[in-house]
């Protein structure tokens, strides 16, 4: 099982246990210094697939360290892509709606969420549309959040 996600009925083989990767440990990608030095860039789209409310800094669920969003992220709900929970909208729409919100094919996009789950659907249909340079920050708001060092945005 090891590099496995694991938890619950299992967290203390996890405690003792090194080389596997839980969920009750915190997640470090290495990723979040790659993505500090694209924000606000030109040339880059951070696109956060997360609610709303976690979106603004209004989720009050205490997953992570902090609330809030990567400074510049841009917002587009991942089930806005979706027609039904098995398929994706038609291709005009889901360019539409990336257009939208400024996630070219022209850019490189940083898709996150809370811990990468949400934002591998959303990478799937960016790669499906041709996007070229699309990353799917595995470590997302989890552990961005986690890292005080780096700065957040939240709505008013």
């Amino acid at each position: 099982m090891a590099g496995g996600r694991i938890g619950g009925e299992r967290r203390e083989e996890c405690a003792s246990s090194p080389e596997l990767h839980c969920e009750c440990e915190p997640v470090d990608s290495g990723f979040d210094d790659y993505v500090a030095k694209r924000v606000r860039s030109t040339n880059s789209v951070i696109l956060d697939v997360r609610s709303r409310e976690e979106y603004a800094g209004k989720d009050t669920s205490q997953h992570c360290a902090r609330s809030g969003r990567i400074p510049g992220a841009v917002w587009l709900e991942w089930t806005q892509l979706l027609e039904n929970p098995l398929s994706y909208r038609q291709i005009a729409d889901l360019q539409k709606r990336l257009n939208d919100v400024g996630a070219t094919p022209d850019k490189e996009i940083l898709v996150y969420c809370h811990l990468g789950n949400r934002a591998a659907n959303t990478y799937l249909a960016l790669q499906l549309l041709g996007y070229a340079r699309v990353r799917n920050y595995i470590g997302s708001w989890h552990e961005w959040a986690s890292r005080l060092d780096l700065p957040i945005e939240k709505d008013e």
